[in-house]
């Protein structure tokens, strides 16, 4: 009876022991993955011609990644992002059809900067559209 009872206390103990192991391996691994992100966003900002500015907010852990986070940037055409989204919305609503050619109107046209404004002053669409 001792040795069944020594049996399975070690048993409890093990399995105990491999589930506060299993607990911990995911937080470990999200922390070694966490820390690989960074080394990347740092190596490739360092080997970037340019100016990069990253942050990273890990919503489950509150983990941070910032590199150049404060400094400000000119958006440039990151607004196509939420151009497309809603673009892909309409055509889900059956609203448009993404293979039927759109003809760029000239009250299609407003204001803005970089090619769409220098577009606008030499009075022609900007490349791939057509004008009526």
């Amino acid at each position: 009876m001792k040795h069944l009872l020594f049996s399975v206390l070690a048993l409890i103990c093990f399995l105990n022991a491999q589930s506060s192991l299993a607990q911990q391996t995911p937080p470990q691994k999200e922390h070694l993955l966490f820390q690989k992100l960074d080394a990347t966003i740092q190596s490739e900002s360092r080997n970037l011609d340019g100016v990069l500015g990253v942050y990273v907010l890990d919503l489950a852990t509150g983990n941070t990644i910032a590199s150049n986070a404060d400094e400000n940037f000119p958006t440039a055409s990151t607004i196509k992002i939420a151009i497309l989204a809603e673009l892909f919305r309409q055509a889900q609503q059956g609203k448009l059809n993404l293979n039927e050619p759109y003809v760029l109107q000239s009250k299609d046209l407003v204001g803005g900067s970089g090619i769409a404004s220098a577009n606008r002053r030499r009075s022609h669409p900007p490349p791939g559209a057509r004008r009526q």
